[in-house]
């Protein structure tokens, strides 16, 4: 992760620093949901809470 932080180039503004940050921070998720079932697990019951909740909203 540092040598990517020292290759790619400094951000000036802030949209590119919080692009950047994104883009780590789903890289990082992505690794973390190939290698662990309970991040899996996680991610689907937040998934299933979203849904019952737009659905309570929704009717």
């Amino acid at each position: 992760m540092a040598t990517v932080l020292f290759i790619i180039p400094h951000p000036t503004r802030i949209y590119l620093t919080l692009i950047a940050t994104a883009i780590g921070g789903i890289m990082y998720l992505t690794l973390l949901m190939v290698i662990d079932k309970e991040a899996r697990l996680l991610i689907h019951s937040i998934w299933r809470e979203i849904k019952f909740k737009v659905e309570g909203i929704m009717t």
